[in-house]
């Protein structure tokens, strides 16, 4: 940051053209000590008409004593529109951290226009986006909590609440009023404490709730009708009342509560997209989803006593990623889940007991990323060449085949695959190499495969076709004698040939520029495969049994060779 402009200063010169004075951040403070960090940089201003500061603005920014950082802060949050504050004030408070489309979903029903106001604020680095979440510096977050405090010297009339030691007499004191849009208690803070719904019964302005691991009894009518988001996270309640203010609700995160039936009308909550039960061990059954047609995103993933899906989940058109990992007593999925034409995301992994697919599944065609690893599938129905679009597929079924001792897990062979797929894993699927997808040869985009534990002797197609392979993973391939030519294989940067004890050749091994990492661990009958040349390769880590399986001495190149 020692030479890096911090602040672009603009004037006009003529009627279209620009002068730019560059001040570099010594100029206005010459004390290193004022920054925290060198990712730390201070708002810019804009270039447009409605606001162009001059030299008369860098005159106030040296006025500014040194140690006042937060006044300098101040000045590019005092230069936003009223929407863009707002939204800003809401992320310094309640939002850092979270995902932004969580926090835009949420923001948009409160009436704001949050991407534009996101968008200014990253331009301004008073936020920055941190995939997929949306973070502000602490420095910055602190000016934007130090503005709520100037509201009012009482707590209850401010319109955020964020401070635990407030939140706790506002709360305990009953002292709260319509004044307070957004309450945060943060987890712990009221641990023990047992509070009455009559707490919040002022706050009727309320629309962000965030009260984690909080013990709340009485009449849920009381609550704010306004609320647009609730993160109860250890609810312990055993059922979501039924009076429970739904109808403006668009985010609801119940994760890991100890509920066990939703109880909660879903036809009340027409408005509502992200519904979190995750992590709820003890729910046995799903709500109806009757009504609820604008839920975009359902999360039940580790609900390990659930074993019923309601069938309604058909008719949640708006529907784009469903979490179903780790839902273990789960044997089968109502068939009405192939009408979900806008599902994007399906995740079933860990669900030890599904053994069946419905048969209708490629007809779910904005499908993109199915994973069903360590499930109890036998045979994929042949629709699943219909699916497109897929972009990742995960298959297998390890655990089970452990769990109950099959001999043998057998998937139906696929002949097609879509050419859209950059990730495939299909594992312990029993696979000869009559079975193996020969579409493989033909992905394009593919960059990582693992056919790993799978039986067949060798792969029936070639690595020609596939340009951007990073990851060649086919560990335990207990049959395989040959692989084909892997020399064009210029990007690839890992080889797990682990246990592949019949295994013989390979061919192209000395013409691989971007290689990391080889795992040849008990490949016995393999010969060395590397010559003397290979070593220039820096970074390399090879990892064997039997160091002879080189066929050479480790070089000081050589940065790991690790014996197992």
């Amino acid at each position: 940051m020692r030479d890096k402009c911090l602040f672009n200063v603009f004037s006009i010169k003529h009627k279209r053209t620009f002068q730019v004075l560059n001040f570099s951040s010594s100029q206005l403070f010459p004390s290193s000590q004022l920054f925290p960090s060198s990712s730390f940089i201070f708002p810019q201003f804009p270039i447009n008409s409605c606001y162009i500061p001059n030299r008369y603005k860098f005159k106030k920014l040296k006025a500014i004593p040194h140690g006042d950082i937060q006044k300098i802060l101040k000045i590019s949050f005092d230069g936003l529109d009223v929407n863009t504050q707002s939204v800003f004030l809401d992320i310094a408070c309640a939002f850092h951290g979270c995902y932004e489309d969580e926090v835009t979903t949420t923001l948009n029903a409160c009436g704001f226009y949050s991407e534009s106001a996101i968008s200014t604020l990253v331009q301004r680095n008073l936020v920055q986006r941190d995939w997929p979440s949306l973070v502000m510096h602490h420095l910055v977050q602190e000016m934007g909590r130090e503005i709520v405090r100037m509201e009012s010297q009482d707590p209850g009339k401010r319109s955020r609440l964020f401070n635990p030691q407030e939140v706790i007499d506002v709360l305990q004191g009953n002292k709260g009023s319509k004044k307070v849009e957004i309450l945060v208690v943060e987890r712990q803070a009221l641990k023990g404490v047992k509070l009455s719904t009559k707490a919040f019964q002022k706050m009727i302005n309320l629309r962000v709730l965030k009260i984690d691991d909080l013990h709340i009894s009485g009449d849920f009518e009381l609550l704010s009708q306004e609320l647009r988001w609730l993160s109860w996270e250890g609810c312990p309640l055993k059922y979501i009342p039924s009076n429970f203010p739904s109808e403006k609700l668009v985010i609801l995160n119940m994760k890991g509560s100890n509920i066990q039936e939703f109880g909660l009308n879903l036809q009340y909550c027409r408005n509502l997209k992200m519904l979190d039960l995750s992590d709820c061990k003890r729910l046995r059954k799903t709500p109806n989803f009757n009504g609820s047609r604008s839920l975009k995103t359902l999360s039940l993933e580790n609900c390990s006593s659930l074993k019923e899906i309601h069938p309604s989940i058909g008719n949640l058109d708006r529907l784009t990623d469903l979490q179903l990992n780790g839902c273990e007593k789960i044997t089968e999925l109502p068939s009405s889940i192939c009408q979900l034409k806008s599902l994007v995301v399906l995740y079933m992994n860990n669900c030890s007991y599904l053994q069946t697919l419905p048969v209708d599944i490629g007809y779910m065609q904005s499908l993109k990323f199915f994973h069903a690893d360590e499930t109890g599938i036998k045979e994929l129905p042949g629709s699943v060449e219909m699916l497109g679009n897929l972009i990742t597929l995960e298959m297998g079924g390890q655990y089970l085949e452990a769990k109950r001792r099959f001999s043998q897990t057998r998937v139906r062979p696929i002949v097609s695959l879509s050419k859209f797929i950059s990730i495939l894993h299909l594992t312990y699927c029993g696979f000869s190499e009559a079975d193996v997808p020969r579409d493989i040869g033909s992905l394009s985009n593919l960059w990582y495969l693992d056919l790993s534990s799978n039986s067949f002797l060798y792969l029936p197609f070639d690595f020609s076709k596939l340009p951007w392979l990073e990851s060649l993973c086919l560990n335990d391939c207990e049959n395989l004698h040959t692989l084909p030519s892997i020399s064009n294989l210029e990007y690839l940067t890992t080889l797990e040939l682990r246990n592949c004890q019949k295994l013989v050749k390979i061919t192209g091994l000395d013409d691989l520029p971007s290689i990391e990492k080889m795992d040849m661990i008990n490949c016995t009958c393999l010969q060395n495969p590397l010559n003397e040349g290979f070593f220039s390769t820096t970074a390399l880590s090879i990892l064997s049994r039997n160091h002879q399986l080189l066929g050479v001495s480790p070089s000081p190149s050589l940065i790991s060779l690790v014996s197992h």
